[in-house]
């Protein structure tokens, strides 16, 4: 990924594609990194590579881009600091032009998971103690305060996404568009 190489096969070709985030990445020699075994997910195979890369496989391909690379191109290129940045991606290409994604290394981050299946378990949680005990539950928001300082972290974080997109940075696929009225 790192030479941008392209790859001859007998109706295409594969091509290492890497962004101009892939450079800032540093020179780790990946050669010595761990590597945790795959885990499948859906339409996809993802792999972390020590703690520096997170490679994510495609099962399910199709012509065309991913939203959610071209998102993560966006974001990266924009410099949000809320998001793994795109290093890179690996895509065929057929003999017609039309690309398919194969690949897509980002920066790896170190996670809890995602915020909907930890408000699950919180709440789980929380409603376990309540049938538990005779006590009454304190002021929601004494109850809650842990719980409320990261949904307004959360909040917060997803309104500076939405300014990041509103910015539109002159890529013409991310340009606000007016709501007009057949739009409500």
């Amino acid at each position: 990924l790192g030479q941008g190489l392209q790859l001859p096969c007998e109706h295409g070709s594969i091509r290492f594609i890497p962004s101009a985030a892939f450079a800032r990445s540093g020179d780790t020699d990946i050669a010595d990194l761990p590597v945790k075994a795959p885990q499948l997910q859906g339409a996809h195979t993802t792999v972390a590579i020590g703690q520096s890369l997170y490679l994510k496989g495609y099962r399910h391909l199709h012509p065309g881009m991913r939203s959610a690379i071209e998102l993560g191109h966006f974001l990266t290129k924009a410099g949000f600091p809320y998001v793994a940045p795109t290093l890179g991606t690996v895509e065929y290409q057929d003999e017609g032009g039309n690309q398919t994604t194969l690949c897509l290394l980002q920066a790896y981050v170190e996670n809890q998971g995602d915020f909907w299946s930890y408000t699950l378990d919180y709440l789980a949680h929380f409603l376990d103690e309540c049938r538990a005990s005779d006590n009454p539950v304190a002021s929601p928001a004494m109850a809650h305060h842990a719980y409320f300082v990261l949904v307004r972290t959360l909040a917060q974080r997803t309104a500076q996404l939405h300014q990041a997109l509103a910015a539109g940075d002159g890529d013409p696929a991310f340009m606000p568009e007016p709501v007009a009225a057949e739009d409500m």
